[in-house]
């Protein structure tokens, strides 16, 4: 993320990796949200490493299942808009300290 960039909202951060999330997935029964890709290493690589090959959610550590998964396209509108405006901030933020 670039340093001028406000800091983003706490739900914009994937919980696995610490990042603003790109194409967030709702896990419909807990409600929190993911990265994709970082949920579904996580499904992966919990039902090789768990005895009864059961996945977990990482926050509640109830089952999860890649078909309890749906695709947040709120949140991730939320996210372009964000990003959008604090782009758009940070450029005249920039202009404005050339003046």
């Amino acid at each position: 993320m670039d340093s001028s960039m406000p800091l983003p909202p706490r739900r914009f951060i994937c919980p696995l990796t610490l990042e603003v999330m790109e194409d967030p997935v709702l896990h419909k029964k807990t409600g929190h949200s993911y990265e994709r890709r970082a949920i579904l290493t996580w499904i992966h690589n919990s039902t090789l490493n768990n005895a009864d090959h059961r996945a977990t959610c990482p926050l509640t550590r109830k089952p999860i299942s890649t078909k309890e998964l749906a695709d947040n396209a709120a949140l991730s509108y939320e996210i372009s808009l964000w990003k959008e405006t604090s782009a758009m901030e940070a450029k005249l933020s920039e202009i404005m300290s050339l003046c």
